[in-house]
């Protein structure tokens, strides 16, 4: 052999050689990455029921963090998933080809869903009160990623399994100290508790800030022997600063009058996850009567001269109950009234008047109202205001008169309580 294609030969073998090392350095580089690919978190993000009058399945969306570190971008060929519930499988599945980039974490998200009759009664009860909110759900989340090791991306050399296992805890809304944070900013109820049919009565719900986020208000029917039913909902976003305050107002027209199926109408808000609901009494509750007729009077006592009865008035301090205030707060006098021994009509008017020591007590705010009640009717009057003096003045407090068709009926009784003291 010549000396020329001796050299020749040996550059061959040494070209082949590189080829095969590098080809091989390039291999393992990728395998080094497949093991590298790990999940960071398995989470359940979200569970709903599909229902009718009967639940039919129920969807859980799954949320897996892909971690990827490495500078190449990976596709995994499959990723299986087991999710089990209190310690029963509730459910699997698996998905394939998921791209993940290069030096990310990627949230990837999968729908699970699984029939109702297929569930164990066991998971399904944990379901149901955790939608409801009355329980928190135990998750584990369990499987493996498949990650090929293909050469200049399509030729398969081999793969990698990568296992994971993530446990949890799912609530439906947020924890117990939000919750009460979030209590504390919402105030809602009617404007009035009693109403004729078709005619329009308003709900109201004050939000204090700082809030942020969304409320869904829903009027619901209180049925005696069946579930209760949405008859009007509506949902905003809202943004309430600190020390600030904003009313939603909602136009609700009855069609039907309270009866010993209908009991009368009720409000539930949904502030960011946190259910509110009224008392299961009436008032706060909104019963609604028959118009009646010159010939048919309402149920009860025949209609003539009946009395106004002062029934209970509430201070309500940003939302709260309470019998003291300060400079900026947003106050609302609540005043429930009913008729006795016949029909009440005319005029009430509220007077807050300041409580000023050595001095003729002054009107801060008034408001008046038309009322028509029947026999054993009652209804809630607010009238809502802010405080505008500083503790350590000559003002005590703020105290309450009524007066109906021009004659003073109540004035509140001359200590703290019940008047509202500033300071």
């Amino acid at each position: 052999m010549s000396k020329g294609k001796i050299i020749a030969f040996i550059l061959v073998i040494a070209i082949i050689t590189t080829i095969v090392a590098g080809t091989g350095v390039y291999i393992y580089q990728l395998k080094t990455a497949a093991e590298n690919i790990s999940i960071e978190s398995a989470t359940i993000a979200g569970l709903d029921v599909v229902d009718g009058l009967i639940p039919s399945k129920v969807i859980v969306t799954l949320r897996f963090d892909v971690n990827n570190p490495t500078p190449y971008d990976v596709i995994i060929e499959k990723m299986y998933y087991n999710v089990y519930v209190e310690g029963e499988l509730l459910g699997k599945g698996v998905e394939e080809d998921i791209y993940i980039p290069a030096n990310s974490i990627t949230p990837v998200d999968f729908t699970l869903e699984m029939p109702v009759e297929g569930l164990a009664s066991l998971v399904w009860n944990v379901i149901k009160s955790v939608i409801t909110g009355e329980e928190v759900l135990h998750y584990e989340i369990k499987g493996k990623l498949i990650v090929p090791v293909k050469l200049f991306g399509s030729v398969s050399m081999t793969s990698v399994e990568v296992p994971y296992n993530y446990a949890g805890v799912y609530e439906t809304i947020p924890g117990a100290s939000e919750r009460e944070s979030i209590k504390k900013k919402i105030s809602f109820g009617w404007e009035k508790t009693t109403a004729y049919v078709g005619e329009t009565v308003y709900a109201y719900v004050d939000i204090y800030g700082p809030f942020d986020g969304f409320i869904k208000v829903m009027i619901k029917e209180d049925l005696a022997l069946l579930p209760d039913r949405v008859v009007l909902e509506k949902q905003y976003t809202i943004n309430v600063y600190e020390n600030n305050r904003k009313t939603i107002k909602i136009a609700f027209t009855p069609r039907e009058p309270s009866s010993s199926f209908l009991r009368g109408y009720f409000i539930v808000v949904d502030a960011n996850g946190v259910v509110l609901e009224q008392e299961s009494s009436y008032p706060p509750r909104l019963k609604v009567y028959e118009r009646p007729t010159t010939t048919t009077p309402l149920s009860g006592p025949p209609v003539g001269e009946g009395v106004l009865s002062i029934l209970d008035i509430t201070w309500i301090v940003n939302g709260h109950t309470s019998t003291q205030c300060s400079k900026g707060d947003t106050v609302t006098v609540a005043l429930h009234v009913g008729a006795q021994g016949g029909r009440v009509s005319g005029t009430i008017t509220i007077y807050v008047k300041k409580d000023i020591a050595l001095m003729p007590d002054q009107v801060l705010v008034s408001r008046s109202y038309t009322i028509s009640l029947y026999p054993g009717e009652e209804t809630t009057l607010r009238l809502t205001f802010t405080i505008p003096d500083s503790p350590g003045s000559a003002i005590r407090g703020y105290f309450v008169e009524i007066y109906f068709n021009n004659e003073k009926v109540y004035t509140m009784e001359n200590t703290y309580p019940p008047r509202l003291r500033l300071g």
